[in-house]
This record gives structure tokens, C-alpha cells and sequence, in this order.
């Protein structure tokens, strides 16, 4: 099963780097076993052959608990018997089961006929996008050369405007274990004006510094404070770059309309998008 996602996900990648892609891959799908086994399952045949499996995990939103898919995966010589629509229906009713609102995944909106699959059963493209960029290729937002006081000052986010701006528990969760990632602005009157979340993740690569979220205070200039947040975080990634190969965001960008910010950071799409379904709406 580990092979298969591997192959999936990483594509021609996976051919390059076999070993740190099937590492990878295996730890995924054990990690989504241990979360939640019992929202994970193979199909055997008559013969106790392994055929394929489904393994996802569940998680919690303000909103209440989110199916999160990672892989469904079917053996070459058993597909095209609707194995795939009875891995998904037994994981469904689990799901039901769990008191689960809403199911996600990530597609390769490359790949035609998965995408249909999933829209086929209620599920639509969300609109977040997946930008990725290595850290060798970041780029820096243009400096200025004034030699006035900077705009801003970017520290560590503190306990008192991490409860102001979120109540998000991902985002809390976020800072409690990567506190050097997260950070927050103050402008030149000691107002805090905005803060950026970022986690590590692993990437057969390498580990990847994942940003969650960039919140901006209203009534300020969103672009502005975003670019410096963003700023501050790319020249983490590059000044720790023995640890971190690169940056990635899951970016809420359904026309493509932030492709050029992100290019001039050195990021870009990667062709994977979030699918998404409420769960009494999936059609099976």
C-alpha cells in the first residue's frame, strides 16, 4: 500500500527517489492507522491477497469532525471491480459512525479520471490550491534601502494576542509546538497588526516548513503586513536551510489569482487541490 501511494503522490519523483519516498509514504499511512484506525481498511480476496486500502484520519474543526483522506489505493490487476466504491462506503459509515461533518482530500487535478470519481459522488473543488517552493529558490521581497525605522517589528507570537486573533486549536496547537515558526507584527505604534503559523511537515526531500495561516488585523494594509510576515518566515527557511528544504501553503485560490504573488516568493502550484464533501451529501 505504501508503494502505491508513493507512486501516486510523488509521481516520476518516486522513480528518483525510491527509498525516501517509500520511507515517506509508510510513515503517512502509519500515522493515519494510529490516529484513527478505525478509519482504515484493506480488501482481501478470497486467497487472504491483499487487493487495496483506504486510510484516512479524523480530525477536529470549529465546525465539528473532518474525515481527512489521504490515500485509496487498488493493486493494477484488481481494479475496474468497484473495489475503490466499497472501501469508500465501508470508511463512509465509520464516518457516520465517528459523528463526522465533512470528508477532504487532496487530488491531482493532473490526473483526470480521480477528480471525476470524487465529483461523480458530491464531492467540488474548494478552491485551496497547494504552492510549494525550495528553499534554494525562495526569494526575498524587495528591501528598501531607507535608512528609517523599519515598518514593522516581527517576534515570536505572545500567549495574550495568540488568544485575541484565534481561537483556531490547530493554530494554538501550531505555536505550542513550533514556536519559532510562528510569529506576529507590531507596527510603529506598538499595535499588533498580524501574526503567520507555520509547522514542520516531512516530504521524502526533506522537511518542509508548512505555512497554516497568515491572519491580518482589519483597517490595516492586508498586503503589506502579509509580505512582511511571509518575508520573515522565507528568511528563516533560508538562513536554517541544512533543515529545511523549502516552504509550502495550502493557499484558498480558486482562479489562480495569487500565482504571481507566490512566483515572486519563489513558490508555485504543484497541482494538488482540495476536494470536499458535507457527509450526508456524498452519493455513492
Amino acid at each position: 500500500m505504501a508503494r502505491l501511494y508513493a507512486e501516486s503522490y510523488y509521481g516520476d519523483f518516486f522513480h528518483e527517489h525510491l527509498q525516501e519516498s517509500l520511507d515517506d509514504a509508510t510513515q503517512t499511512v502509519r500515522s493515519d492507522f494510529e490516529q484513527s484506525p478505525e478509519c482504515c481498511f484493506v480488501i482481501l480476496n478470497s486467497n487472504n491477497e491483499c487487493m487495496g486500502g483506504i486510510f484516512c484520519y479524523i480530525g477536529s474543526t470549529d465546525q465539528g469532525k473532518v474525515l481527512n483522506l489521504d490515500s485509496v489505493q487498488i493493486l493494477p490487476e484488481f481494479r475496474k471491480q468497484g473495489l475503490a466504491q466499497k472501501l469508500m462506503q465501508q470508511v463512509l459509515e465509520t464516518a457516520l459512525e465517528e459523528k463526522v461533518v465533512r470528508v477532504e482530500m487532496f487530488v491531482d487535478r493532473r490526473e483526470t479520471q480521480p477528480a471525476l470519481w470524487y465529483r461523480n459522488m458530491g464531492f467540488e473543488f474548494t478552491g485551496k490550491v497547494q504552492y510549494t517552493g525550495l528553499t534554494e529558490n525562495l526569494k526575498l521581497p524587495d528591501e528598501h534601502e531607507s535608512e528609517s525605522l523599519p515598518k514593522f517589528k516581527i517576534e515570536p507570537i505572545s500567549k495574550d494576542y495568540l488568544e485575541k486573533i484565534s481561537s483556531d486549536k490547530s493554530l494554538h496547537s501550531c505555536v505550542e509546538e513550533f514556536p519559532q515558526y510562528c510569529l506576529m507584527a507590531q507596527n510603529n505604534n506598538g499595535e499588533n497588526v498580524g501574526a503567520i503559523f507555520c509547522k514542520i511537515v516531512r516530504n521524502f526531500r526533506g522537511p518542509l516548513l508548512q505555512i497554516e495561516s497568515v491572519l491580518v488585523e482589519p483597517n490595516f494594509n492586508q498586503k503589506e503586513i502579509r509580505t512582511e510576515l511571509m518575508k520573515a518566515i522565507t528568511n528563516i527557511a533560508k538562513v536554517d536551510s541544512e533543515k529545511i528544504i523549502g516552504i509550502t501553503q495550502i493557499v484558498d485560490d480558486p482562479q489562480g489569482e495569487s500565482t504571481q504573488y507566490y512566483n515572486d516568493l519563489g513558490l508555485s502550484p504543484t497541482g494538488w487541490v482540495e476536494y470536499a464533501a458535507p457527509l450526508d451529501e456524498i452519493k455513492l
